[in-house]
């Protein structure tokens, strides 16, 4: 996952902050309410110049975040951390000559994982090639309690841990989630099809925009809780939605079913791109 603008309240001070390097003029770091696995870093600079925040832990290689462009401010929520693991995290400008300048290291200890995520037995069969990152997963779970069990886990290279998000919308604790989706965009942000939605999230957990597309007749299958396949996002915005098939051997009530459709992003607004395509 990359790392991109999110929001906090609170924080703490970089304990240095008063010998600050230059260009760093004030340095906060405040723990995600939306996750115990996360940390946002907020630091304001002397001249407009791109940024990062470059992180590690004991026995845990360095990982930087995603640049942001040139701005006096930036706010950069770091996710990707293991749980009850203390880190150094350090934020990072790119200075106009393309050199890297950093400030002072502080100490960030990340909290408890929820207690409703799923054991898990992670097998590499070829170690050397595993690349650091985190692997989404949205687990089905019939049993899911339904406060302390995430809808979604992020995975690192060696199996744990390192990310989660909770699915806030009406109707999503009625149980398990059915083929949920998850990637990652172009822009750093996650796509997550949802029970009642599609929803964009920035990886620190904050929703940037979402959209539902309102229930047909009966024996459609469009709308709430029935995203079981795939969905993207174009260049343009739109989102192709694919929609899966009602029955086996059937005629489809609505034309919608079993086709992908072409969402408006902004409306909801929607018809068919492609009919006859069932459960592929």
């Amino acid at each position: 996952l990359g790392n991109i603008d999110d929001t906090s309240d609170g924080g703490f001070l970089n304990p240095d902050s008063a010998g600050l390097n230059p260009p760093f003029i004030k340095v906060t770091i405040s723990e995600n309410p939306r996750s115990s696995l996360s940390a946002i870093v907020t630091f304001e600079l002397a001249e407009p110049l791109a940024a990062a925040v470059a992180f590690g832990a004991e026995g845990i290689s360095e990982q930087i975040t995603g640049i942001q462009p040139p701005s006096t401010l930036h706010e950069i929520a770091v996710v990707g951390m293991r749980a009850n693991s203390t880190y150094r995290i350090e934020p990072v400008v790119i200075l106009t000559d393309g050199s890297e300048l950093r400030d002072n290291a502080v100490s960030f200890t990340t909290g408890d994982l929820p207690s409703g995520i799923l054991d898990m037995e992670v097998v590499v069969h070829q170690p050397a090639k595993v690349q650091p990152g985190i692997t989404l997963l949205g687990p089905t779970n019939p049993q899911k309690n339904t406060e302390q069990t995430p809808d979604y886990i992020g995975l690192d290279e060696i199996g744990e841990v390192v990310w989660y998000y909770f699915d806030d919308s009406e109707g999503s604790q009625s149980g398990g989630n059915l083929d949920t989706e998850a990637r990652q965009l172009s822009d750093g942000s996650i796509l997550l099809a949802l029970k009642n939605e599609y929803r964009v999230i920035s990886p620190g957990g904050k929703t940037l925009r979402s959209i539902a597309v309102s229930q047909g007749a009966a024996g459609c299958n469009v709308g709430v809780g029935n995203i079981h396949h795939d969905i993207d996002i174009m260049p343009n915005g739109t989102v192709i939605w694919h929609v899966g098939s009602t029955c086996n051997i059937c005629d489809e009530v609505d034309e919608r079913n079993a086709a992908l459709l072409w969402v408006n992003s902004s409306t909801g607004e929607h018809g068919i791109l492609a009919s006859g395509v069932r459960n592929s």
